[in-house]
């Protein structure tokens, strides 16, 4: 069986938070679509971050207004399910002045909004506050082959509601994921296997 896996990078996302990344970008403010449009596309400084952690800023004019991504909620971790590319919302906006390692994308995890680190909090956050600081990371990617022998893997995965990738709960210890001794770990999201992914 041949897993594609994406890795949170939990350590790495707290030493990020408590360093404290810059701003790559801001959509703020009570601008109409058409300016906020705009006010992106200025030239974007990426922060100086090795890990893949970044900041960005979305503002919109009320809680009614989309701002133009969509999430996957997981007990232990918020991502970025979607993207609006084409309208006028702040994420669009906002990707369209973005530098390409900086932009919002699906599979990005949601580290914090607003400083909420709880991933249900985090949805109700981005839902009910017209301007959201979020903290993002892009987590790691890899494959991973591993020999089943007529055996279960041994992993407790959670598929959230209309989700693309489904996500490790828990991992047995005598299980062939331990015995390989690969790097395959609880909260990892399992975007594709033997080179199948979700829809």
């Amino acid at each position: 069986t041949m897993l594609c896996c994406c890795n949170p990078g939990s350590a790495q996302d707290q030493a990020f938070e408590q360093a404290g990344a810059r701003e790559v970008g801001k959509v703020e403010g009570s601008a109409r679509p058409e300016q906020t449009k705009a006010a992106a596309q200025g030239p974007v400084k990426p922060a100086e971050k090795s890990d893949g952690g970044f900041e960005v800023r979305l503002a919109r004019d009320s809680t009614g207004d989309r701002l133009g991504f969509t999430l996957e909620v997981h007990p232990k971790a918020a991502y970025v399910a979607a993207v609006d590319e084409e309208g006028d919302t702040p994420a669009a906006a906002y990707n369209r002045g973005a530098e390409e390692g900086r932009r919002i994308c699906p599979g990005d995890r949601i580290l914090s909004a607003d400083g909420v680190r709880d991933p249900v909090a985090i949805s109700k956050v981005i839902a009910t506050n017209p301007s959201v600081k979020l903290a993002l990371r892009r987590p790691r990617t890899f494959e991973q082959a591993l020999k089943k022998d007529g055996k279960p893997l041994g992993m407790r995965i959670h598929h959230p509601r209309d989700a693309r990738a489904v996500y490790i709960d828990s991992i047995k210890e005598d299980s062939p994921v331990r015995a390989a001794g690969v790097d395959i770990a609880v909260g990892d999201r399992i975007v594709a296997v033997n080179g199948r992914g979700g829809t």
